[in-house]
């Protein structure tokens, strides 16, 4: 009997990309292509972290749902199984020789980095701007105020500033602005 190697299957993840960073959100898509054909009795399965059971993957090619030349997988527990930093996802491919009733198989694996997820991401981001765009309005406002005060205070030729002195045994000095000159006069009581 000759020892004839068996082609191996081949099978690979294209989407991520080995290194990719991806949000801890919880639905995932993983996308790859395979050397099976509609021709051929192969099944794609896909793990996230070793974490079984694996998940089967969805044909996508066009020559049927037993093409898995092109295929995806969507995850739809992700939060479950990725984690923060580095994951591991693998996918495998399984044929049955229909002659010999033999199966082969291989894989292919990428890690991800996994960043907080999206989701909490745009919350605080939502609450940060609210957050920022209130305390503007409030310094804006306050400029405003504080500028028409200011405005009020330098058109009003009568205005006259008020100096408070506690200590009633000194005298008290006032400044008033002479209406016809706008020159400060200083006297005391």
């Amino acid at each position: 009997m000759d020892n004839i190697p068996l082609d191996l299957p081949e099978v690979e993840i294209t989407s991520h990309r080995n290194g990719d960073y991806v949000y801890l959100s919880s639905e995932l898509t993983i996308r790859g292509t395979s050397s099976d054909t509609g021709n051929t009795n192969c099944t794609i399965l896909i793990s996230i972290n070793n974490i079984q059971p694996f998940q089967n993957a969805s044909a996508t090619d066009s020559q049927g749902e037993q093409d898995f030349s092109n295929w995806n997988s969507t995850f739809s527990n992700a939060t479950n199984l990725l984690r923060l930093g580095k994951n591991s996802i693998t996918s495998f491919i399984v044929c049955l020789d229909t002659n010999s009733n033999t199966p082969t198989s291989s894989s292919h694996s990428i890690n991800l980095t996994g960043l907080p997820g999206d989701d909490n991401q745009s919350s605080l981001s939502s609450i940060s701007r609210v957050v920022n765009d209130g305390l503007e309005k409030q310094i804006t406002e306050q400029h405003k105020s504080s500028d028409q005060s200011r405005t009020n205070l330098q058109n009003n030729p009568y205005a006259r500033p008020i100096h408070h002195n506690n200590d009633q045994s000194q005298g008290q000095s006032q400044s008033t602005l002479s209406p016809n000159s706008g020159q400060s006069t200083t006297g005391n009581p």
